[in-house]
């Protein structure tokens, strides 16, 4: 091979093209030149990983991700999207071990003690979560995201009455009790989750999370036979009847819990039937969290 040849093809800059993001008609070209300085060589495949992780590639960014922290152990970002990536995939051990070592490289950075903080809720790890996310408000007192995660590591670990109070801080009363509702359901408490989400709807009767959230909690009463506790206090928007209460024709029967369950599982069916469609359902996933931001 002549050294003409050999140069053109050290010489010849290679191109990668990725959609900027998920369903997007727009390209944009990132070209990687042997002969370039390295760290911006780099910093193109960090920006490389951070499009393949929001298109939802998590394996390939983790690959991605994993070659830099490799060839740069000191970074905190590599490492901030290395373990955001590992605990997406239920690497949560790992993923832990990653944002804490990079929470030691960059102490004060409010969105990875929050990406941390919420990974060790999702862990288990509530005690450590408060510590962490304490940190992040030490930092920046009226960070919405912080307070929201906050109240679900005190909430549970128990202590759902600060819980709501925080939750309270940044949210309406109605979503402050679906998401209160919400952690007593990932309790096992159900009767506390069943009377939360009855309080959402009497403060905001358009709610479908939260009516969503009651037809599941009363479906599974209904199933496993669990005491009743109808509410009526929840009016539905067409204001026909209270949530649990009797119809006219009912006047003077007296009803069974069962029967009364099921009767509140028809009304809650039925007021769903007049609501928009929610954009999740409600008690299957927890309060929306969008890890922090790649940019």
């Amino acid at each position: 091979m002549s050294s003409t040849r050999i140069f053109r093809n050290w010489g010849a800059a290679i191109c990668l093209t990725v959609a900027a993001s998920s369903g997007c008609s727009h390209m944009q070209q990132y070209v990687v030149n042997p002969f370039s300085d390295p760290i911006k060589e780099r910093e193109m495949r960090y920006s490389f990983a951070q499009v393949t992780e929001r298109d939802g590639n998590m394996h390939k960014a983790e690959k991605a991700y994993r070659e830099l922290v490799e060839e740069k152990p000191k970074n905190a970002d590599y490492r901030h999207r290395l373990g955001v990536v590992l605990v997406r995939q239920g690497k949560l051990d790992e993923g832990v071990e990653m944002l804490s070592k990079a929470r030691d490289l960059k102490k004060d950075d409010v969105s990875l003690l929050n990406d941390l903080g919420y990974a060790q809720v999702l862990k288990g790890e509530f005690d450590a979560a408060e510590a962490t996310l304490r940190e992040a408000l030490a930092v920046e007192a009226k960070n919405e995201r912080t307070i929201n995660n906050l109240a679900l590591a005190v909430g549970y670990a128990g202590r759902t009455q600060e819980a709501y109070e925080l939750f309270r801080q940044v949210q309406s009363e109605s979503s402050a009790r679906s998401n209160l509702a919400y952690v007593h359901s990932q309790r096992g408490d159900l009767a506390s989750a069943v009377r939360e989400y009855d309080r959402a709807l009497s403060k905001d009767p358009t709610n479908r999370s939260a009516a969503e959230a009651l037809v599941q909690l009363t479906e599974i009463q209904r199933d496993t036979d669990l005491p009743a506790t109808p509410s009526r206090d929840v009016q539905l928007v067409s204001g026909r009847r209270d949530l649990g209460a009797r119809l006219p024709s009912d006047e003077g029967v007296e009803k069974s819990p069962a029967t009364a369950l099921q009767r509140q599982h028809a009304d809650l069916v039925e007021l769903l039937g007049e609501l928009e469609p929610a954009p999740a359902a409600a008690i299957n996933s927890t309060p929306a969290y969008e890890w922090t931001s790649m940019e």
